[in-house]
């Protein structure tokens, strides 16, 4: 449970938390972490800092003209921003955040080469979030270019880190065990996810009216595609006797929405660890729905329909699975029959 503090020093905002305190420098719409211990000398000179910025001379609306703030800020009034999906604007918000920490003041006509690589680096950790990182730092130095502030781009051609091997598929004792042991309001979102194959966010948002006792009709938010999902009889018969707490579907334990779907993707792993279950995850789910249907026989292009991707590649590896496991079995099988043959009074 957050609750915000007051605090002396002008601009700050601090949340406290269960076990430590977090403080923020708030000011004309943009909010920095302060890190360090509230008080220390550490968290006054990083405090010191980041109010500089605001109060400094020569600095056009709180930062310096030609800084990488400044570039960020018109970007964000350029009909490229204004014409993206809110879900791609709030990631962009996330990691123009992160910039603003680590490289606001530079210019960013003169941002080396090497910063982008040591800003991928410092990240390795997390490759989807260092790739990510470059990926939007790459568009805001094509918009640098454009400005005509620079005249190359300093991100290009830097590699991407490998990634794990991502969300993995659920195996039939997990979805077992989970929908035995999981508390009623989390079942909502994986019955959803398990029978629809659909992403997190899409499902946290999706109202009753959308369900018609057949089918859910939906509007992906990453891609724009419409799909009209007949639904499976599990998931018929469990939204038919689930209560209609709210406009919205999936609800928490008191009947209200969830709003950030970080946030509920954190409480439901947290549930899956409160099972004493580990290595799975909801978005899991849609590789599992994915990986069932191609288990069934189903066609790229079937699966494609029912999950919504665009792209072959992807559905390609579940049903290449599929097949693999389809033909691997059949081998074994004739293998079982030929060693059940006799062979001088014993089997082999």
């Amino acid at each position: 449970m957050k609750s915000a503090m007051k605090v002396r020093f002008k601009y700050v905002q601090a949340i406290k938390r269960k076990t430590y305190l977090n403080t923020y420098y708030r000011r004309q719409g943009q909010r920095f972490a302060i890190d360090g211990e509230p008080g220390t000398p550490e968290w006054l000179e990083n405090y010191s800092r980041i109010h500089a910025r605001f109060t400094a001379p020569n600095t056009r609306q709180g930062y310096t003209s030609g800084s990488m703030t400044d570039l960020m800020a018109r970007y964000k009034n350029s009909p490229e921003y204004r014409q993206l999906k809110p879900k791609t604007k709030k990631e962009y918000e996330r990691t123009m955040a992160f910039l603003e920490d680590r490289a606001g003041a530079k210019p960013a006509a003169t941002l080396p080469r090497k910063f982008a690589i040591k800003l991928r680096n410092d990240n390795q950790d997390s490759p989807s979030r260092a790739n990510k990182t470059i990926a939007f730092l790459r568009t805001l130095m094509n918009y640098a270019i454009d400005l005509e502030w620079r005249t190359d781009n300093p991100c290009k051609n830097i590699k991407k880190l490998k990634l794990g091997d991502g969300a993995k598929v659920w195996t039939h004792d997990q979805i077992v065990a989970f929908t035995k042991n999981a508390r009623a309001h989390h079942r909502i979102a994986f019955e959803l996810g398990l029978n629809t194959g659909q992403r997190l966010g899409d499902l946290l948002t999706l109202p009753w009216s959308a369900y018609d006792g057949l089918t859910i009709t939906l509007k992906q938010q990453k891609t724009g595609e419409e799909l009209i999902l007949p639904c499976t009889h599990r998931l018929k018969s469990y939204l038919d006797h689930l209560s209609r707490r709210s406009p919205l579907i999936v609800t928490n334990a008191k009947g209200l929405p969830y709003r950030r779907v970080d946030s509920y993707s954190n409480l439901f792993c947290t549930e899956i660890k409160r099972m004493d279950m580990t290595g799975i995850s909801f978005h899991g789910l849609r590789k599992t729905a994915a990986s069932i249907l191609a288990e069934e026989g189903c066609t790229d292009r079937e699966i494609m329909a029912f999950t919504g991707h665009r792209s072959t590649a992807m559905v390609s590896h579940y049903t290449q699975q599929a097949d693999q496991k389809r033909r691997a079995t059949t081998a074994v099988d004739k293998l079982n029959k030929s060693r059940s043959v006799k062979h001088n009074g014993s089997k082999v």
